[in-house]
């Protein structure tokens, strides 16, 4: 009976040892937790302000297009309506715009040559609201020699399709 009290009070000793870990692991993984969502916060904020400092630079870096430093004779496309809707009226923030000949063709496309390799941070379009005429998607391909082209791909390698955010102009 000694020994059957002695291995009682070992059991009772060794589950009072193990509630304490279970308290204690309890508390490192609420810790954890809090770290995790602090990191997590802390890497929103993060992108957040890279983001913010990407649009930021690609609004004060102009390559050209609106600035007028890309002459007419740098942009050219695959066909236009007249020469009222040239390649060259494609210029943002400009009165006028390129239309090509088949409004609707997906073959259509508009090349602008910057004059030297350039890293190129982003595009803006511009539609035509007053006729409610926007280019909804577009893929963007770059050259060194203006002959062979490669279309920037996403994160997976395929092409990528780059899609407009259209402005509401209904009201």
């Amino acid at each position: 009976m000694h020994a059957e009290i002695k291995i009682m009070r070992s059991s009772v000793f060794h589950l009072a040892e193990l509630k304490a870990f279970e308290r204690r692991l309890a508390a490192m993984e609420a810790c954890q937790d809090a770290a995790l969502e602090d990191l997590s916060s802390h890497q929103n904020q993060t992108a957040t302000r890279q983001e913010e400092r990407f649009a930021d630079f690609c609004r004060t870096r102009r390559m050209g297009m609106s600035t007028g430093d890309i002459p007419d004779s740098s942009i050219t496309a695959s066909s236009y309506f007249s020469d009222r809707w040239a390649p060259a009226k494609a210029r943002f923030g400009i009165n006028g715009n390129w239309i090509p000949r088949r409004v609707n063709a997906k073959a259509e496309w508009l090349k602008v040559d910057l004059g030297q390799e350039s890293r190129v941070y982003g595009v803006i379009t511009q539609g035509r609201p007053e006729i409610d005429r926007w280019t909804i998607t577009y893929k963007l391909s770059f050259s060194t020699d203006g002959q062979t082209w490669t279309t920037y791909a996403g994160t997976d390698g395929s092409e990528k399709v780059l899609t407009v955010t259209v402005p509401d102009t209904s009201s």
